[in-house]
């Protein structure tokens, strides 16, 4: 789990204690409650074999807390003499106090980072010592109390979802983790996603954005249950909502229904087939309420250079090709060579001119239709599976002064930077 809290870093001390890693807790068959104090305090309890807590109307996840506790009672450490207002135990951020019946409970207190970030340091104050326990033991336990809850929105899996199409009231995105590309044209992608609505084609999502919302769709949880069966959803704004968002995993859909805000940063949501209404905090709902100008990376069609056969680029007057092949060493490293008119090309200076074919951003929309031929035309052979070859071809066709309006395969959406592709053709005729 993530470990949500900014401690401040401490050189080790040089009278660390030479002695012996030991167990932070011995009895971890017997706890039957834990407290988490951070912020507010949390508290589980174990009845009748059944965690459960008086904190939240959500039930206990069983798997989660078995989990906790096996993470915690693993912990061991060094001890260390080391004054506590020294490495932030005189008031730490997080408590952690476990209970056994007919014992005394054990409370232990975590403290800053070391210096080399790799330790923490940590309190048991029942037994009034510190230790230097490994930062990977300390951040595999879930320390946010909603880690703990079922309180999940979505059944599905967060990595099997392939599709997302967000309705936010303006525009309909939608997010596709299957365009209809071969997997050699999607090599190039950083997040394997493509916005497709409301564009005609599919490009590229911005990786900031994209990796955002899919770390948000592991966060959605309801953060309070309100109704189970609300008799009146306009007052929750949800009875003619123009906020939705959809997720699908293979034939299964999942939508979200956004309704009026809430209290405490929150909205009311529910599912669109279910009948509970519940809230939803508003800094989720942020990650899915970016414009499709910003899910785009900006790059009409991105292709990686080592799956390229050929490149051609023609204008009214000029064509630029160029031959590619590419070979494995016995390393398995990939080599390429390019040719042009039967001379090879320095890799570095084909490479640089290639990121002004490949680097084409988008410059505003296509909003009048386009007449006559196109002005520049570029055609890559795209080496695919099974030995096969696909050609994608983009056209280039006079829009106005500043721009060309650009299609790829027939489809298009934007217009691009006139002076862009007069940097590219400069980089081209430079490689002759």
């Amino acid at each position: 789990m993530v470990f949500y809290f900014f401690l401040t870093n401490h050189t080790t001390p040089s009278h660390e204690l030479k002695a012996a890693t030991v167990k932070l807790i011995t009895n971890d068959h017997e706890i039957d409650e834990m407290t988490i104090q951070t912020s507010q305090s949390f508290t589980l309890k174990k009845e009748q074999q059944k965690w459960m807590t008086s904190d939240s109307e959500f039930a206990v996840d069983q798997e989660v807390i078995t989990t906790a506790l096996q993470a915690i009672t693993a912990l061991e450490g060094k001890p260390i003499d080391v004054e506590k207002k020294d490495v932030g135990l005189d008031f730490p951020k997080i408590m952690l106090k476990l209970k056994s019946l007919g014992k005394e409970a054990l409370e232990l207190t975590i403290g800053d980072l070391t210096k080399d970030k790799t330790k923490y340091y940590v309190e048991d104050r029942t037994n009034q010592a510190i230790y230097l326990v490994e930062r990977s033991l300390m951040e595999t336990f879930p320390y946010n109390p909603q880690s703990y809850l079922e309180n999940a929105i979505l059944s599905l899996a967060a990595d099997r979802i392939e599709q997302i199409n967000i309705n936010n009231g303006t525009e309909t995105i939608e997010l596709t983790a299957k365009p209809p590309f071969t997997e050699e044209e999607t090599k190039a992608s950083v997040t394997g996603w493509f916005i497709h609505a409301p564009y005609q084609g599919y490009y590229q999502t911005a990786y900031t954005k994209m990796s955002a919302i899919l770390y948000g769709i592991d966060q959605l949880q309801m953060t309070a249950l309100i109704e189970k069966n609300p008799t009146d959803l306009e007052k929750y704004g949800l009875a003619d909502t123009d906020f939705t968002i959809a997720f699908k995993a293979g034939n299964k859909t999942e939508t979200i229904k956004i309704g009026n805000p809430a209290a405490e940063g929150n909205y009311y949501a529910k599912l669109a087939d279910k009948p509970s209404v519940f809230t939803i905090n508003t800094e989720l709902l942020n990650l899915f309420s970016y414009p499709a100008k910003q899910m785009h990376d900006g790059y009409i069609k991105m292709l990686a250079l080592d799956t390229l056969n050929q490149l051609v680029v023609k204008t009214t007057d000029e064509t630029f090709t160029v031959d590619i092949s590419h070979r494995r060493n016995n390393e398995g490293e990939m080599t390429s060579k390019f040719v042009m008119n039967d001379n090879a090309i320095n890799d570095k200076t084909f490479r640089e001119a290639y990121q002004r074919v490949a680097g084409l951003k988008a410059a505003g929309l296509i909003k009048e239709p386009v007449k006559g031929e196109p002005k520049i035309t570029i055609q890559y052979d795209v080496q695919v599976a099974g030995h096969q070859e696909k050609q994608v071809k983009i056209e280039l066709f006079a829009y106005n002064d500043a721009h060309y309006a650009i299609y790829v395969d027939g489809v298009g959406d934007f217009v691009v930077r006139k002076d862009e592709l007069d940097q590219m053709i400069t980089a081209l005729r430079a490689l002759k």
